[in-house]
């Protein structure tokens, strides 16, 4: 999958392009923060990765191996610790794509090669994006 693809501007981030459906979701509080959804017959994982308290958000999906999402059929987690647990995993040390949401609309993403945990990653990109 193209991951330059993956994210439109102006859209929601639990459904960053037009091509998204099939969603979803794993944790919602008042939005969807963490879940699933099919794109251009890929399925990607999407997470809130950091701006709870602010206006602006950073979101990361990392798109999902076919054997990957098949192992999520079904899949519960029994706390939200271990969900995020679960996340991090899967983020980490990965190719990711970054998002900046204003309000709750994508308005820049990058693809970045991460290097460490997926929170260290989403607060370098928020640092070079506000540079």
């Amino acid at each position: 999958m193209k991951l330059d693809a993956l994210v439109t501007q102006g859209r929601v981030p639990w459904s960053p392009n037009a091509t998204a459906d099939n969603l979803d979701v794993w944790h919602e509080y008042e939005f969807p923060r963490t879940g699933t959804f099919t794109t251009q017959g890929t399925v990607v994982l999407f997470t809130l990765a950091g701006g709870l308290e602010t206006q602006t958000s950073v979101w990361a999906y990392a798109p999902l191996s076919p054997d990957a999402a098949e192992d999520l059929t079904g899949r519960t987690f029994a706390s939200v610790a271990e969900l995020r647990q679960f996340v991090r995993d899967v983020f980490d040390g990965r190719q990711v794509v970054l998002a900046l949401a204003d309000d709750l609309i994508v308005s820049r993403w990058s693809i970045l090669e991460a290097k460490g945990e997926l929170y260290e990653v989403a607060t370098s990109f928020l640092e070079q994006v506000l540079a």
